[in-house]
């Protein structure tokens, strides 16, 4: 990508909701400065949901002879909000109630376009392609790592 794109995707603003903060990847692009409270908004309805699923684990945990609620203990939940057409957040919660946020961005690029395209050595940087046969142009999908959704058990109570 290029140095202008890098600039536009620089904010990481500080999200602090309670008792949670948003740790940012030290490695990857942040967000548009358009996007910030849709954001901040992103991960305040999340963590209602992140909580429930933290006690459904808890339950679990303390209680072994009942029927395992989630299933097998592999499994993921995912839940992604578009912010426009074309950018999504994406949540992932893991077993362990661990989660990580990602940005996608889907472009179409005509056919030409498409074979010119290079990928850029970045181990969170995701391109994902589809045909889209109506209008003859390829959807690629941009996917970067934001961070993570940590809990601080240190928190002041000043």
């Amino acid at each position: 990508m290029t140095n202008e794109v890098n600039r536009d995707f620089s904010l990481k603003p500080t999200v602090r909701i309670g008792s949670y903060f948003f740790k940012w990847s030290d490695n990857d692009y942040g967000i548009c400065p358009s996007e910030s409270s849709v954001f901040k908004n992103f991960i305040r309805k999340m963590i209602p949901l992140l909580e429930h699923y933290m006690n459904i684990l808890n339950f679990e945990d303390k209680n072994n002879s009942q029927k395992n609620l989630l299933g097998d203990k592999k499994h993921h939940i995912c839940i992604a909000e578009k912010y426009s057409m074309n950018v999504s957040f994406i949540m992932f919660i893991d077993s362990a109630g661990s989660t990580v946020f990602y940005r996608e961005e889907k472009f179409h690029v005509g056919s030409k376009e498409f074979e010119n395209l290079e990928e850029e050595d970045h181990n969170t940087l995701v391109f994902q392609t589809r045909n889209n046969k109506m209008a003859n142009h390829n959807i690629v999908s941009l996917k970067w790592l934001l961070g993570e959704l940590l809990f601080d058990r240190l928190k002041n109570t000043n």
